[in-house]
């Protein structure tokens, strides 16, 4: 493993701040839906973004990382692998990409 770059420590510092808040607010709306915290899946939406933001994602414990282009994902899914990660295909799929996802 290699030591964090300069953007996945200011990805991290982010994290870290803002991450406990979204817990907070998902743990009241299921408290207030009357729901188990088990039936939320939190996915951080990666698009767009780097892998050192991904890889900061990861270390702040996310797990499910979300992207809504095809070629992207592949590129991260080659760089990070899919050990401890599940991978999510967010937004519309065009029909020529479906056998890629698959």
């Amino acid at each position: 493993m290699t030591a964090p770059t300069d953007l996945e420590r200011e990805y991290a510092a982010r994290l870290s701040d803002t991450l406990p808040r979204v817990r907070d607010e998902i743990a009241r709306a299921v408290d207030a839906a009357g729901r188990a915290l088990d039936d939320v899946r939190l996915i951080a939406v990666t698009k767009s973004h780097p892998i050192d933001c991904l890889r900061a994602a990861l270390s702040a414990g996310l797990s499910d990382l979300g992207e809504n282009r095809v070629a992207e994902l592949e590129d991260k899914v080659a760089a990070l692998g899919r050990s401890g990660i599940r991978w999510h295909m967010i937004g519309h799929l065009q029909r020529n990409k479906v056998r890629k996802i698959a």
